[in-house]
């Protein structure tokens, strides 16, 4: 074998390692923002539920949205439900 032949194996064998390199690189970028997009969307939702949760609270008459039984609702069901949004719900 030529010296040319050495060079022309040793530029393949290069192209390989970098595709290689390049596709271990963007796999694990992939893979974290996929969790950054992942705990992005858990903290909207958990800011969503809270406000929900603090609207019950502040005006119970809301609370017929998300319970469809007809009647008073009093400040102590709100309370409680903003318990069982916020203390249970994790």
């Amino acid at each position: 074998m030529a010296l040319v032949d050495f060079f022309v194996m040793g530029e393949a064998v290069g192209i390989v390692a970098t595709l290689f390199v390049s596709f271990y690189y963007s796999r694990k970028q992939m893979q974290k923002l996929s969790l950054d997009i992942e705990t992005k969307l858990l903290n909207d939702m958990d800011e969503r539920l809270h406000e929900t949760t603090r609207m019950g609270v502040e005006r119970p008459e809301l609370i017929r949205v998300v319970n469809k039984v007809e009647g008073y609702h009093s400040a102590d069901v709100a309370y409680a439900y903003h318990i069982l949004y916020n203390l249970f719900a994790y």
